[in-house]
């Protein structure tokens, strides 16, 4: 995700050595896709980070940086989402109680799948 006047704005896609040397704006240490970032990428520099796609989003829209979010994160007026061509793909699981379904839950991940 970048801003709309950044040279990568109108770029097909990117790679992580694109990245480099700019200003990222990423979730704190230990989370997932910080520790992937930093495994496909090396050493970043992170202007903030911050938790959840909703801060990341408004933070690139502020101009602190660019932000690696997932391909569903709505783009706030301002910025643009970019491929990130040599991104890796993060696991997510889905925990509930024997006996409860989650049935919405359950529908919305057939939609995606």
């Amino acid at each position: 995700l970048v801003r709309d006047r950044d040279p990568l704005a109108g770029a097909e896609g990117v790679r992580w050595a694109d990245l480099r040397g700019r200003e990222l704006v990423l979730p704190p240490r230990g989370r997932p896709l910080r520790e992937r970032a930093e495994s496909l990428a090396g050493p970043l520099t992170v202007a903030v980070a911050v938790e959840g796609w909703d801060l990341l989003s408004r933070f690139v829209a502020l101009g602190a940086g660019i932000a690696v979010v997932n391909e569903d994160v709505p783009p706030p007026e301002g910025t643009v989402l970019v491929p990130l061509l040599d991104g890796a793909s993060v696991t997510y699981r889905a925990f509930w109680r024997r006996g409860d379904e989650p049935r919405a839950l359950l529908d919305a991940l057939q939609l995606r799948c």
